[in-house]
């Protein structure tokens, strides 16, 4: 291997880093909050960083606790949403599709209003 070679392997070494680690520095604006949808409609927003329990429609159980949310019981046959690992990082999901139920963690600054449209 010649000098170029190097310097090649060296430049997108040091790109793949940088690529790498500036979405890790970058903090949020705003807590993190829960959202959930319910067959594509608003259910609410919650805090992840209140402990609370929420029943979703008598069907489904969601718990927020320690910054972390977690489906802890469904009323849909195969279970997967319960089995799922709890979320807690800005775009992680869980989904429980025979209910339509979808909950995400967003960042809390991107959910306010900024106008509204008659």
């Amino acid at each position: 291997m010649n000098k170029n070679d190097w310097k090649l392997i060296i430049s997108i070494a040091l790109i793949a880093i940088i690529l790498l680690v500036f979405p890790l520095m970058q903090s949020p604006q705003e807590d993190p909050l829960i959202k959930i949808t319910i067959d594509g409609k608003l259910y609410g927003y919650y805090e992840l960083s209140v402990n609370q329990t929420i029943i979703i429609d008598d069907r489904n159980t969601l718990e927020i606790k320690d910054c972390c949310a977690k489906m802890v019981s469904a009323s849909c046959p195969d279970q997967i949403c319960v089995n799922h690992l709890p979320i807690r990082k800005y775009g992680e999901s869980i989904i429980c599709l025979p209910n339509k139920i979808l909950v995400t963690v967003e960042d809390g600054a991107t959910n306010t209003i900024d106008a509204v449209v008659q």
